[in-house]
């Protein structure tokens, strides 16, 4: 009986049973906060997938939808839809991908139509660009937590995919 506990026939030390406890609850601890916000940056890139959706309908009424601009505006939304399903495995790097697809297009915005059209539409722009720029800096840390809580037998939301 030294300091052993028997647990499902798997022996473990005391010390090691609360240290493990501890880390699970500290790994715990971070998802509950990380988690959030790595949600609401793919929520906030699903979200400007769909705008530019419906930016694509809506310009391609007013050119009768000639080909080339369904076809631009076509490639914007499956690039986005592509850094939206990217976020799930490698949240880091959709993020940042979102970011400056969003950004680049902004700048073509600035550069094609001029001062009128570049403040058009920039608020919900910079709103989605700060979620997804909270859940780009929370990126690195929700994977590495998650896996944390994966090695101890926990799964949780996102844990299947990281």
């Amino acid at each position: 009986m030294n300091d052993d506990i028997l647990d499902d026939g798997i022996v473990f030390q005391k010390e090691a049973s609360i240290e493990n406890a501890k880390e699970i609850l500290r790994l715990k601890g971070e998802y509950a906060d990380l988690h959030p916000k790595v949600k609401h940056g793919r929520t906030a890139i699903w979200w400007m997938t769909g705008l530019f959706f419906l930016g694509m309908l809506v310009e391609g009424y007013q050119f009768n939808f000639e080909a080339i601009v369904m076809g631009i505006n076509f490639a914007i939304v499956i690039l986005m839809a592509g850094t939206g399903y990217l976020s799930y495995r490698k949240p880091f790097l959709g993020f940042l991908l979102g970011l400056c697809v969003i950004a680049g297009i902004q700048v073509l915005i600035v550069v094609g139509g001029g001062g009128i059209d570049a403040i058009r539409g920039i608020l919900p722009r910079l709103i989605i660009m700060y979620f997804i720029f909270n859940g780009l800096m929370a990126a690195n840390d929700y994977v590495s937590t998650v896996r944390g809580l994966k090695a101890h037998g926990i799964n949780v939301e996102g844990s299947d995919l990281v």
